[in-house]
């Protein structure tokens, strides 16, 4: 049961942090401010993150260590790349760089 929730939570992770990504992408382009939905989307992406963590721990002795590392590594970067200075000269550093990992745990989970 658990292992259902964990694929659910990453499969809506991955849809909600794409849409947020994205949306970011046309609002900085665009300069305008982001609507409820956009907080949303940024939102639903912060509070799966856990859940998808939290709901993999039970079966992390038989994960593979290809699919274990870029899912652990959105919250080491949130710490690595949260300084407001990166964050102000590169603000979708931290965003892409998510994204790739979410995407990278997400086809390694499906895929092997």
């Amino acid at each position: 049961m658990i292992i259902v929730l964990h694929r659910i939570a990453g499969l809506l992770l991955f849809l909600f942090h794409s849409l947020f990504l994205l949306r970011s992408i046309v609002l900085l382009k665009s300069k305008t401010a982001p609507t409820k939905a956009d907080r949303v989307f940024m939102t639903l992406s912060q509070l799966l993150l856990p859940v998808v963590l939290l709901s993999g721990l039970p079966y992390i002795g038989r994960a593979r260590l290809i699919h274990i590392i870029p899912g652990v590594l959105p919250v080491v970067m949130m710490f690595v790349l949260s300084r407001k200075s990166i964050r102000r000269k590169y603000p979708l550093l931290l965003p892409a760089v998510n994204w790739i990992l979410i995407t990278a745990a997400m086809l390694t989970g499906v895929l092997l």
